[in-house]
């Protein structure tokens, strides 16, 4: 049957998960985030599609038992130690919102020219072995997103963070085109926000019933 509450518990997380990346890719200056923070938005977006599906598929009824609703702050819990130990463990690296790559590359060598770095470029791949970092450009699917990400041996991750601020200082005041994408993204979230209210609205009768379960 049908459940209003599982269904916007779904998709509300998506939701506003669009809307926050099309504010950052309709903004007129790049955004720069780490690949952890990254990885961490996109797990809260899948965060309410986990708890009614494996979350709720493996679901620990013995302990339900005895602790009642407060099993699923434990589940709850561990899914995000373990989307934290996902996104600890990848490789350094950041993603910029509103550059291409062509140009995020020459900010990237001025950033270096201006540290005094010793640089090689070859392709899309960029080497410091002073620092050391080794790292690739790419392209993230579409024209105004593109990743630096560690590549090859063991990377160090405090001159990662000082590049990513570094990085970040030279290109918060460039300008860049708004992307019509942003436009996009920000009207699909607020449509499947809206989506989300109107069918809990169909049945508020069933959703005050399961309300008051979960707080039992």
């Amino acid at each position: 049957m049908y459940d209003p509450l599982r269904f916007a518990i779904a998709i509300l997380p998506v939701a506003a998960y669009l809307i926050v990346i099309g504010l950052l890719r309709y903004r007129s200056h790049p955004t720069v985030i780490s690949r952890s923070l990254d990885i961490m938005l996109l797990g809260f977006a899948c965060i309410g599609l986990v708890a009614i599906g494996p979350l709720e598929l493996f679901f620990p009824r013995a302990a339900y038992s005895v602790v009642g609703n407060w099993v699923w702050i434990v589940l709850l819990s561990l899914y995000v130690l373990i989307l934290l130990l996902i996104a600890f463990n990848m490789p350094p690296g950041i993603l910029v919102y509103g550059l291409r790559s062509d140009r995020f590359k020459k900010e990237l060598e001025v950033v270096l020219q201006e540290q005094s770095l010793c640089y090689s470029v070859l392709g899309e791949t960029v080497r410091v072995d002073s620092l050391p970092l080794h790292g690739e450009i790419r392209e993230a699917g579409t024209y105004d997103i593109v990743g630096f990400y560690a590549i090859g041996g063991r990377q160090n991750l405090i001159e990662w963070i000082k590049l990513e601020r570094s990085i970040c200082d030279r290109i918060s005041s460039v300008e860049c085109q708004r992307s019509n994408r942003g436009i996009v993204c920000i009207g699909m979230g607020l449509l499947i926000g809206i989506s989300a209210f109107i069918f809990l609205g169909q049945d508020l009768e069933r959703l005050s019933t399961t309300i008051a379960l979960l707080f039992e």
